[in-house]
């Protein structure tokens, strides 16, 4: 049983305070061991290329990769996190018949998600567990009608969730708290918009009346609180943003921004996702609050992070970063320092989701 464990996040700096205490600091650190386990690990979950044209999805457990299995289809990983003791991976394999099938794996092994009406592409994008049960939210399409139906599966099982008229939907993210099932996403009849599905009921988040578009990506509800990661467009320029309980606070100005991931702890909110460098290149970017920085990559590279976690006051962000010859390599930051994640031969990967536990 783990003693400590957050859903998507960060984890701790420690320090020793005064050389005085060093003894009884290690044999304090061990006794911690003893009882807790070592410092935390770091869950991501993502994919990579096989060589030919297909993907394979897998989890990394710290630098360990998991590959997960989709019968010999190519294969995404788009969401992670824990049920009870168990480690629940969202995504989709794509089948003989190139229909995309969203599934989920549990503890390795593979599940597929039903949709309840006749669906050419069902995916789940993204996992989250409370207590022993298993949430995926996502998103089919409804061949009769030709349009996508947000929705989410507890344990399997599907529910939809409307979206206003004929608009079609998909869902980003989902989160529960022991009362309440919220799912952010967005809608559309043409222009999309971010919303929000609190027990099933949508509501659309605020963004400004010159918004062309905007999409909510990631969602944490804590001590009554909902906080939600996306982005908004004017149609020149993306800007990235959060919003607490319903209220915006915009994280970038003037130049392409995404947020896809939020984390508050400690009464400070962390967000990831990507800023354009000053050589308008979308480059992997945290903010503390909203002061942003970039994270370590490799200089006029495409880079992006997409998930975030806080745990013990440690920083653990999951993303990608391009190398010199531009191939995307998975990574994960570990209070900034970059950690790569191994593919197969070198082929390209992305992290897509972390947990921390």
């Amino acid at each position: 049983m783990n003693c400590r464990q957050a859903r998507c996040g960060s984890a701790s700096i420690r320090g020793i305070y005064g050389l005085a205490a060093l003894i009884l600091v290690s044999v304090l650190l061990v006794s911690c061991d003893w009882l807790f386990g070592d410092k935390a690990t770091a869950y991501v979950a993502g994919y990579y290329g096989n060589g030919v044209s297909d993907s394979v999805a897998c989890y990394w457990e710290g630098q360990t990769r998991h590959d997960l299995p989709s019968s010999g289809f190519p294969a995404e990983a788009a969401g992670i996190s824990f049920s009870g003791d168990s480690i629940v991976v969202a995504g989709s394999y794509k089948d003989a018949s190139s229909h995309y099938i969203a599934c989920e794996w549990i503890d390795g092994g593979k599940t597929d998600l039903p949709s309840p009406v006749a669906s050419d592409d069902t995916r789940a994008v993204s996992a989250f567990g409370y207590g022993s049960d298993a949430y995926c939210a996502g998103f089919y399409y409804n061949n009769s009608l030709s349009r996508f139906v947000a929705c989410y599966w507890k344990n399997g099982s599907v529910t939809s969730l409307a979206a206003s008229g004929t608009d079609f939907a998909k869902a980003a993210a989902i989160a529960f708290d022991g009362t309440t099932v919220s799912v952010v996403g967005f809608h559309a009849a043409t222009d999309e918009t971010a919303c929000i599905w609190t027990n099933g009921v949508i509501a659309d988040l605020a963004v400004p009346i010159t918004a062309t578009k905007s999409r909510a990506y990631s969602i944490q509800t804590l001590g009554g609180h909902v906080y939600v990661a996306g982005y908004y467009t004017d149609g020149t320029s993306k800007t990235a943003c959060i919003w607490v309980d319903g209220l915006r606070t915009d994280l970038s100005s003037g130049t392409d921004g995404s947020a896809s991931s939020v984390f508050s702890a400690g009464g400070t909110n962390y967000s990831v996702g990507y800023l354009k460098d000053g050589s308008s290149i979308p480059s992997a970017s945290m903010w503390t609050g909203t002061s942003q920085e970039f994270l370590p990559a490799i200089s006029g590279k495409l880079s992006g992070a997409s998930g975030v976690v806080v745990l013990d006051g440690s920083i653990y962000i999951s993303g990608f970063y391009g190398t010199a010859s531009d191939v995307a390599v998975p990574c994960y930051w570990l209070d900034g320092a970059k950690k790569d994640l191994a593919t197969n031969a070198g082929l390209a990967g992305f992290a897509t989701s972390i947990a921390v536990r």
